[in-house]
């Protein structure tokens, strides 16, 4: 029987290196079509054409990795992945959300999809400009760092989600034992790549930086949400 491990977002928050570092592991398949976001759980009706669609026939034993980051930020994804595969591993990486916020601005800059300061995106006005393009909007900065809110229905479907704390697992000094903790998770082998393992990936090439004020003022928003994520043991104290 193969099983399913679903890396939900966040955004922005290291998960193209999450998936990059669990795919070098033995017996994993990563879902690899054009999209480096398949979202393939919105266009299947159940597990086998989930299966098929994702990596054609596959030996017995075989575990399937999906990356798809806007799953974190639909609501009824979580209620659809406990239907069509109910018994997949769900990993979150989360970054501090004023970091993340601040990233997500300078990737949609350099992009060409936003052209305001930084200072005049976070209001819900802002947020709430149209989009004809993905599946999510890249003008969400601030609202997509509410991850509490977002992980909410995902806990309901799976209390057992993995929850992984980008700040943790990038450092230097806890980033093989971070490794070590989720893979044994995950009941993974340890890839021993240290290459992988130690280089980051789709980097801004941005290097404006946040200003005091902007960062004081997200840091009060998102400080009563933060404080949730200790029970799932999220150390805030490295978002200070």
């Amino acid at each position: 029987m193969n099983r399913n491990i679903l890396i939900i977002g966040a955004q922005r928050s290291g998960s193209s290196w999450l998936y990059e570092l669990i795919k070098k592991c033995d017996s994993v398949v990563g879902i690899n079509p054009e999209s480096k976001e398949p979202r393939l759980l919105m266009d299947v009706s159940s597990s086998s054409e989930y299966h098929l669609k994702a990596a054609g026939p596959m030996p017995s034993g075989c575990i399937l990795l999906e990356k798809s980051v806007a799953y974190l930020e639909i609501p009824d994804m979580a209620s659809r992945a406990k239907l069509l595969l109910p018994e997949s591993n769900i990993v979150a990486i989360l970054r501090n959300p004023v970091e993340r916020a601040f990233s997500n601005w300078k990737f949609s800059v350099q992009n060409r999809f936003e052209s305001r300061a930084f200072s005049e995106c976070l209001t819900k006005e802002a947020e709430s400009r149209e989009w004809h393009g993905s599946v999510t909007s890249p003008f969400k900065y601030v609202s997509r760092g509410l991850y509490w809110q977002q992980l909410a229905p995902w806990l309901e479907s799976f209390p057992d989600l993995t929850v992984v704390q980008f700040e943790r697992i990038m450092a230097t000094a806890t980033r093989r034992r971070e490794i070590s903790r989720l893979f044994k998770k995950l009941e993974l082998t340890e890839p021993k790549n240290e290459r992988l393992i130690l280089a980051p990936l789709n980097q801004s090439l941005n290097q404006n930086r946040i200003s005091g004020s902007v960062r004081k003022y997200l840091h009060d928003f998102y400080m009563a949400e933060n404080s949730k994520l200790a029970r799932l043991g999220v150390d805030i104290n490295l978002w200070s």
